[in-house]
């Protein structure tokens, strides 16, 4: 299963609207926020299997 950094913002947005779990806190800008904040770089990864997005992670 491929890890790639994931640099649309619709991408990342579409996924977490559609996860039963998703928050507001896992958001794009939400997540943006927190990186202007802290200092920390976000590093927004999807996990793929085949084409399909399947799992994101934002680490700092």
């Amino acid at each position: 299963m491929p890890v790639e950094i994931i640099a649309d913002k619709e991408i990342w947005d579409a996924f977490i609207d559609a996860s039963p779990s998703g928050l507001l806190f896992h958001r794009w800008d939400f997540l943006a926020i927190t990186q202007r904040h802290t200092g920390y770089a976000v590093h927004p990864y999807g996990i793929y299997k085949g084409k399909e997005l399947v799992a994101v992670c934002p680490l700092f």
